[in-house]
């Protein structure tokens, strides 16, 4: 573990240093695959079907937003769909003009998922973008991914069956053949569904209390999607291709695991429970700790200390508010005696001293100390949930 943290901590302080330059890296990658897709799959146009092209244009993508791919790779496909049939391409502009319309409305900053879903599929690793979804993004990331998942069977359908015709009966025939052929294509419906399951499975499980949660999700989500893809495959012989369920769920573990060694480091040998109650409720709490590098532990140790000398000067501050507040009260209350200054330095003094000396704790006392914190948490929470 220790091994993987040093590795971790390298990747991460090249990434600080050369930020600007891994982004432009991997935006370009990310458009050079996404345009040789295009072409790939739907490469009609001799003119603009080169690789020559794909990398050009995946240059210009490169010092514009990540938003400029999608619709660069629109401007493509319709392109390529003008030199065989304008029928076709009026279809799949109105197509694209509806998922663009509502999509950026709802969310712009995440157009290249539209993009790095079809790519996935193209790859024969479909599972692989909902189980990073599900882990680190929220619920809103199913409709690029269900738009992605579309678009890559729109344009596996475009392909080159498609033939070109000036008959208008037998244009109106394909026409509606075409259409037919997109929104009622078995394949894309059943793996539409495959990753929507494996999506929902593993937001819900990751959010168990239970050990291991985000392996748990990650391998229950890609098993339950892969039966579900094999099973809608044989019944309703819609020709999935089998090797891609197969990769698609070997990667989608993969990632998950990668993910959670990533973001989601936790030392379950150290787990604290911890049981208390009140007048109203009983609290049950399980504490795990962090897998933390030495840069890490460094800096909590410093926030620490840190916040140690801003309660110390806090109550310096507010000792010194009360003993003007003593000072200028002139008028005493019946029966009831002023504080001396000098009971409120001696109170001080002896909170600073208990503040200084929590440094050098037992184990047993500052389990004790947390989870009089985790009480006074709770009941907070449950004031404000009131």
């Amino acid at each position: 573990m220790e091994l993987i943290q040093k590795i971790q901590d390298s990747f991460q302080d090249i990434y600080a240093q050369y930020t600007k330059w891994i982004d432009r890296i991997v935006q370009f990658i990310i458009a050079l695959i996404t345009f040789l897709m295009v072409n790939h799959m739907v490469g009609y146009m001799k003119l603009i079907d080169s690789p020559l092209v794909s990398i050009i244009l995946a240059i210009v993508a490169t010092v514009l937003p990540m938003a400029a791919i999608p619709i660069i790779a629109t401007v493509l496909v319709l392109l390529n769909l003008f030199s065989l049939s304008y029928v076709y391409m009026a279809i799949v502009a109105i197509v694209f003009l509806i998922i663009y319309i509502f999509y950026f409305r709802l969310s712009d900053t995440k157009a290249v998922y539209l993009v790095l879903v079809p790519i996935a599929f193209l790859l024969n690793i479909p599972f692989a973008i909902p189980v990073a979804f599900a882990l680190v993004g929220e619920i809103s990331y199913i409709i690029p991914m269900l738009l992605g998942t579309f678009i890559f069977y729109m344009l596996k359908g475009i392909g080159p069956d498609l033939k070109s015709t000036t008959s208008a009966n037998e244009m109106i025939n394909q026409s509606s053949g075409f259409i037919k052929g997109i929104f009622q294509n078995k394949a894309m419906i059943i793996m539409i569904i495959s990753v929507l399951i494996v999506f929902v499975v593993v937001s819900v499980i990751k959010k168990m209390a239970i050990k291991n949660a985000w392996k748990i999700a990650t391998v229950s989500g890609v098993v339950v999607g892969f039966i579900v893809a094999v099973l809608g495959n044989a019944v309703f012989k819609a020709k999935i291709s089998f090797i891609m369920l197969i990769l698609g769920s070997i990667f989608g573990i993969l990632i998950g695991l990668i993910l959670e060694l990533k973001l989601f480091k936790l030392n379950y040998a150290k787990s604290i429970s911890l049981e208390f109650e009140d007048d109203s409720y009983v609290y049950y709490v399980k504490a795990i700790p962090r897998f933390l590098d030495e840069k890490s532990k460094n800096k909590n140790s410093k926030n620490k200390e840190e916040s140690l000398d801003d309660t110390i000067y806090w109550d310096k501050n507010k000792l010194s508010e009360e003993n003007e507040e003593v000072a200028d009260n002139k008028v005493k209350k019946p029966g009831v005696r002023p504080k001396s200054k000098k009971t409120y330095n001696s109170r001080n003094k002896e909170k600073a001293n208990q503040l200084k000396s929590t440094k050098n704790l037992s184990s047993d006392e500052v389990n004790r100390l947390f989870q009089k914190h985790l009480e006074e948490t709770a009941k907070i929470h449950l004031k404000d949930k009131k």
